[in-house]
């Protein structure tokens, strides 16, 4: 929506060189697939707008902090037919290629991928400077341009609800879990104690 170009003009005050925000009502009820997509025709546009053949480095966000899918990046890279690189947490340029560390829950592996390539980053990546107040100042002044579907020759069949095969039919909050059972034993006999915790334990029909 368009209050999305605060968060824009911050990156502008942080030192992004432009900023464009892509909203049009026909992007409403969009999935990933279709967000995706909407998102690589843009790109696509940008790169035709400015006279570039082919871009070097596409960066996202891991995930969405909503739905949490982390497929927009990668969805990105099918459209576009590039490689893609997923939770970096480093990054080192070398001529035309990147290597990369991936996170995982074991710790890292390093990934090589020759340009262009996509990388979506997870929060360790870096630490973002801070806006600066003349920043701040130019990038109130900026127009932000808003691109909508036909800038970015979207097929309508492929965005918004009709390009999305996940719908969303229900959300809410699960409920909340209680406290479990609590035993208190008061006894010096060790069998006993294991016969108290066995009696409720098949009491419970958890044995």
């Amino acid at each position: 929506p368009d209050q999305a170009k605060d968060v824009l003009r911050e990156g502008l005050a942080m030192g992004a060189d432009d900023a464009y925000l892509l909203s049009d009502r026909k992007l409403g009820g969009s999935d990933t697939l279709a967000t995706g997509y909407a998102l690589a025709q843009a790109i696509k546009k940008l790169a035709a707008d400015k006279g570039i053949e082919q871009f070097d480095i596409i960066l996202c966000g891991k995930q969405a902090i909503d739905g949490d899918t982390a497929q927009v990046g990668p969805q990105i890279a099918c459209e576009l037919g590039i490689p893609q690189i997923t939770y970096a947490r480093d990054i080192k340029v070398e001529g035309n290629k990147v290597t990369v560390q991936q996170e995982n829950e074991e710790g890292y592996i390093v990934t090589e991928a020759n340009f262009p390539v996509l990388i979506t980053a997870v929060k360790d990546l870096n630490e973002p400077r801070f806006p600066t107040i003349r920043g701040t100042m130019k990038a109130k002044r900026r127009e932000i341009p808003n691109l909508d579907a036909a800038a970015v020759a979207a097929d309508d069949a492929q965005i918004g609800l009709s390009g999305s095969p996940t719908k969303v039919r229900k959300i809410f909050t699960p409920p909340q879990r209680s406290g479990g059972l609590v035993l208190k034993v008061e006894d010096d006999n060790e069998q006993a104690i294991v016969d108290q915790v066995m009696e409720k334990l098949v009491a419970q029909k958890i044995i």
